[in-house]
């Protein structure tokens, strides 16, 4: 299996279980169908996974290929930095947008007149690396 499948994969299961776990207590879904919570939920994981290719594709072309791929202190640095201005971003825009909403216990930060939530930017900073790391540490090559 090629690494950039196996680093989707990750993406897939790490996200998957950070939405389920993130959403009930910080997303206002109230009243929502379960069936419709479900297929939600695997939106957001898919668009997740689609952010987390282009983090890494961005962050190759800052680096390079290999410093990503073997996670090197450079392609840690750059997974992390541009997951974090793309999670600002997307997250500034979502909420700008007003395609979700928060409940009272997300924290967030103030971004451009908009609240942002933290969980959300920790989530596209941290989890493209995660699943680099997962990736690299299951290629049977290596």
């Amino acid at each position: 299996m090629k690494r950039r499948t196996r680093f989707a994969l990750w993406s897939a299961a790490l996200h998957g279980a950070w939405e389920y776990a993130q959403c009930p207590p910080y997303y206002d879904m109230a009243g929502l169908p379960k069936p419709k919570h479900d297929a939600l939920m695997l939106a957001a994981t898919a668009g997740d996974v689609a952010i987390n290719l282009g983090v890494a594709a961005v962050a190759e072309q800052l680096v390079g290929r290999e410093p990503v791929r073997r996670l090197t202190p450079s392609g840690t640095a750059a997974l992390l930095g541009v997951g974090f201005v793309a999670a600002v971003g997307l997250e500034w825009a979502a909420q700008r947008l007003d395609m979700w909403s928060y409940t009272d216990r997300m924290p967030t930060v103030r971004v451009a007149g908009h609240d942002v939530g933290l969980l959300p930017i920790a989530q596209v900073t941290v989890l493209p690396a995660l699943a680099a790391w997962a990736a690299e540490r299951t290629d049977p090559a290596t």
